[in-house]
């Protein structure tokens, strides 16, 4: 079985961050019901939020300390910046077979845009972690405005030059605020 987990940020203290926590733990609740297939777990988001530290390495970090099962081989993708990126890093390195997603709840139509154009078969679960992601305006805003940017950019260069700025602007952004 190939899993992906789409990072959600690298927090200050990975080992005692709510969100991260509340957001593995229910992935750990979803493998333990495939203990039996043996487990290639993909953990995706490079440095962004940190200079320091990966989302992938965090999530790594997070899945040691809290039991990390003996069936799951884990892989780290943590040289892209975004859900897109990594993804299609993913594919480069599974290939087109059957898929199981983690993302954030709203990320799921995104998320899905990318796994109908990079897999043939693939089972995204969205996860219900962050409060302030589960609002109405912000789901809102992932469905609506940030899909659309995807879904075009996927399409056309300037749209995705475009989608590359305003994430390099987001970075910048976040990584300020860290510091």
């Amino acid at each position: 079985m190939y899993a992906y987990i789409n990072g959600y940020g690298a927090p200050r203290d990975p080992l005692h961050d709510g969100n991260l926590g509340r957001y593995l733990e229910q992935v750990l609740e979803h493998l333990r019901e495939h203990r039996d297939a043996g487990i290639n777990l993909f953990l995706a988001g490079g440095y962004t939020n940190r200079e320091d530290l990966s989302e992938a390495e965090a999530m790594h970090q997070w899945l040691k300390n809290y039991g990390l099962p003996n069936y799951v081989s884990v892989h780290l993708i943590d040289t892209t910046t975004t859900a897109r990126d990594n993804m299609l890093e993913f594919r480069k390195r599974v290939n087109d077979v059957p898929v199981l997603i983690f993302c954030e709840y709203s990320r799921q139509p995104t998320m899905r845009f990318f796994a109908q154009k990079l897999f043939r078969q693939s089972l995204i679960q969205g996860l219900k972690f962050d409060k302030p992601s589960l609002k109405l305006a912000h789901r809102m805003k992932q469905q609506t405005v940030k899909l659309w940017l995807e879904k075009l950019a996927w399409h056309n260069k300037t749209i995705d030059a475009l989608r590359n700025r305003l994430r390099e602007r987001h970075v910048a952004r976040v990584r300020a605020q860290m510091r």
